[in-house]
């Protein structure tokens, strides 16, 4: 919804106003007046307007509020003076002296309570613009007006004085708490840095012999050594290396466990000779070669690590090795059945027989021949 403002009472700059008719008119992005007529509402909210010019009564005033969405210029058209743009000059807070029903008020208007019935003498203030109801009593409680002085006993003032004496000695009260808390507060915070102060020593270059306050060490005291880059604990009698920090961190921390190269290897299933190979020349010079046929190579080794000679196995030698049997390896030397059947006989005997019956000189041939 837009907002509306409401053109407050207003008091024209020449009495001779009184009676004229206001035309109220629009104006552009520049701020001049246009040849529109603007919408007065009889209200700041809801759908009644009022007539576009209105005529101001015999003081000179609007007798009913108008409001308006937009900005406007009053153009005043007057017997006395003609038609012309004036001013208009705004009445604040002016004294409208006892309350009277169905009177235009505006914001800021003063009125004493002399209503019938009522006549209390007290002070209000108009709170909102509104025409006034039958009821004076009505209208405070509808909460147009608000009382500002209480003329009769001045409680009013009297309360508020007491109320604020009150309020201001609690206050003063709260203040005091407040200081003795901080107060409080700085002392225990003082006293927390000097315990701490107290434990941890700082970072030094080497071991203190006296706390930062030239007293005795005590035990539980910590300092961090900038040289070794480690945390001393006071045992009681010196600077305890078995207390030094930090201590090793474990494999399941994603550490070692240890404190060296070789504690660390077994830590992590590692050592060498045990669990893993260490590092040789000759298996660097194996790993270095190229396999030759059926990838096999012979490397004849030499009196220097890693001086090895790489020699290639040959296509009878692969032949030979990759036999199952000796009867498959024989065959592969080109040994015949017969002679195959002949190298296994175990006795010049089975030789013999072997090789059939044979005389005796036959047999001394074959025995100087053979050794059978």
């Amino acid at each position: 919804m837009t907002l509306r403002v409401a053109i407050n009472k207003f008091a024209t700059a020449n009495k001779g106003y009184q009676g004229a008719k206001v035309y109220v008119f629009t104006v552009d992005d520049d701020f001049q007046k246009t040849n529109t007529k603007a919408t007065l509402y009889d209200g700041p909210t809801g759908t009644g307007t009022l007539a576009n010019p209105i005529t101001l009564d015999s003081a000179g005033k609007f007798d009913t509020i108008p409001y308006v969405e937009v900005a406007v210029i009053c153009t005043v058209n007057s017997m006395d003076f003609g038609e012309h743009d004036t001013g208009v000059v705004r009445v604040p807070g002016g004294w409208e002296g006892n309350w009277s029903p169905s009177t235009v008020y505006q914001a800021d208007d003063l009125v004493k309570d002399g209503s019938a019935g009522g006549n209390t003498g007290n002070v209000y203030i108009c709170l909102e613009p509104h025409t006034s109801g039958t009821s004076f009593s009505n209208d405070v409680g509808e909460g147009k007006w608000g009382l500002i002085f209480d003329l009769g006993t001045a409680a009013g003032f009297e309360a508020a004085a007491e109320a604020s004496a009150t309020a201001a000695a609690a206050s003063a009260s709260s203040a005091s708490g407040s200081a003795s808390a901080a107060s409080a507060s700085a002392i225990a915070a003082a006293a927390s840095a000097d315990s701490i102060d107290d434990k941890y020593l700082g970072a030094k270059a080497s071991a203190p012999t006296l706390d930062n306050d030239g007293d005795p060490l005590q035990a539980g005291m910590i300092y961090y050594n900038t040289t070794s880059g480690m945390m001393f604990v006071y045992g009681g009698t010196g600077w305890d290396a078995t207390l030094a920090l930090p201590t090793p961190l474990g494999v399941a921390a994603g550490g070692t466990g240890a404190t060296d190269a070789s504690g660390a290897r077994t830590s992590l299933g590692v050592a060498i000779g045990s669990q893993v190979q260490g590092y040789s020349a000759n298996l660097a010079t194996l790993a270095g070669t190229t396999p030759g046929a059926k990838g096999l190579t012979l490397l004849a080794t030499t009196t220097s690590a890693g001086a090895l000679t790489e020699m290639g196995v040959t296509a009878a030698g692969q032949n030979l090795l990759d036999d199952a049997t000796a009867d498959a390896q024989l065959t592969t030397l080109g040994f015949s059945a017969f002679t195959k059947t002949l190298i296994d006989d175990t006795s010049p005997a089975a030789a013999r027989t072997t090789l059939g019956a044979v005389g005796v000189g036959q047999a001394i041939a074959l025995n100087l021949i053979f050794g059978v």
